[in-house]
């Protein structure tokens, strides 16, 4: 029976696509169609709710799999923190995108739900690689409010079976020699280092949006390297997910939010490339193909650089046990020359070539900065027999780094 009064089709192509650097979000293009629309009105839309329903069945969303969803989807960071109602929207969301559904109901309130839901369903699951948008029809039959949802894929069944295959053993080889007795620190520690040395950061590779990029190609941005990330630690048991916003300079970017034993911290595996460094304009450290100064920091570290958007809350983290640089043994609270003179013997020995050194506040920085720099004590700390005659350095003032080169 056709009782469309109103309907209105909304397609958004691309809604959520970041290019590190360059923010490529989609255009929408609204179309409307019924009585207000009687031209367009004659290709009519037929909407039957019971057919409609039945459709939602065959397609795997009933009551029992949308509570299924949610009780395997709890641990989420997305799904943790939205409201019951939008949880069950998600569920609804996720089934339709793994079924790869085309104008499906959804019992959702408003547009704004169905969008930001949709985020969150992607932003926990880094394995719905195939699905780049959504689109969306609004009916309003009787006076009540009514909404069909397709996803946007840029892979049909059949080739997400063929690249599925290809992911499982590219991540099989990727988290090789990892045991069940690594740390949550060290299982980060290595994905992290692993994804940056085996990634080549380039703006046109192929999947670059999703973690194919990374895991088949070995080229990618940074909404790849975050996925990527996301995906291999949480196939590590570490909890991890994405964060999206802006870099400073206002351009489109994404990193993660991962929980090492309890704590929650920010890391950034494209700006731990020095590769990328090196393309967006910063001195690159000679040698040294990753950097760690955004491997489990603090909202502090990263709130000058990196500005979430608001998707859903963003904890305040403000622990420093896992940070790189306090793990390592390279973090100062205060000026201890002899701890220095240890670590810095380590590195010319090793052949490192560099030392970084963080500070854990401004006035430990520049008492650092005065020290090693200005008065030129790091001379005096080398190594005896050390032949290096001149040492370049580095600054980091968001966080207070110090890498000199030598």
């Amino acid at each position: 029976m056709k009782k469309t009064l109103f309907a209105v089709l909304l397609l958004i192509s691309s809604l959520f696509l970041f290019s590190c650097g360059k923010d490529v979000k989609g255009k929408a293009q609204v179309e409307s169609y019924g009585e207000d629309n009687p031209e367009t009105n004659k290709s009519g839309f037929d909407f039957d709710e019971k057919e409609l329903r039945d459709e939602r069945l065959a397609l795997g969303i009933s009551p029992d799999t949308i509570k299924i969803v949610c009780e395997q989807s709890a641990g989420k960071y997305y799904y943790d923190h939205i409201s019951k109602p939008q949880q069950e929207l998600y569920a609804e969301v996720y089934l339709l995108l793994k079924n790869h559904g085309e104008d499906v109901l959804v019992d959702a309130p408003d547009e704004a739900s169905i969008g930001s839901v949709f985020l969150c369903v992607l932003n926990d699951h880094p394995e719905i690689y195939y699905t780049e948008g959504y689109g969306y029809r609004k009916y309003t039959v009787g006076g009540k409010v009514f909404f069909t949802m397709s996803g946007k894929y840029i892979y049909s069944k059949d080739e997400c079976a063929f690249y599925d295959q290809k992911l499982e053993e590219a991540t099989r080889a990727y988290l090789s020699g990892f045991t069940k007795y690594d740390n949550e620190y060290t299982r980060v520690k290595s994905v992290y280092t692993k994804v940056i040395k085996q990634t080549k950061y380039d703006r046109e590779a192929r999947d670059n949006q999703n973690l194919l990029s990374v895991l088949l190609y070995g080229k990618s941005v940074c909404q790849g390297y975050a996925k990527a990330v996301q995906y291999l630690l949480n196939n590590l048991g570490v909890e991890c997910t994405v964060v999206t916003g802006k870099s400073k300079g206002g351009e489109g970017h994404a990193w993660n939010l991962v929980k090492i034993d309890g704590d929650y911290y920010y890391l950034d595996a494209t700006w731990g490339d020095e590769e990328y460094r090196e393309l967006s304009g910063e001195k690159k450290v000679p040698g040294r193909v990753v950097s760690y100064d955004f491997l489990n920091v603090t909202s502090d570290d990263i709130a000058g650089t990196h500005t979430a958007d608001n998707v859903v809350s963003m904890p305040v983290c403000t622990s420093r046990e896992a940070n790189y640089y306090v793990k390592e043994g390279l973090y100062f609270d205060s000026y201890n020359e002899r701890e220095l003179a240890v670590a810095l013997k380590m590195a010319v020995m090793g052949n490192q070539g560099y030392l970084a050194l963080k500070c854990s506040d401004k006035d430990v920085y520049q008492l650092y900065l005065d020290t090693l720099v200005t008065n030129k004590r790091i001379f005096e700390l080398l190594p005896k027999g050390s032949s290096i005659a001149s040492i370049d350095y580095i600054v980091n003032n968001e966080q207070h780094i110090i890498c000199f080169l030598f």
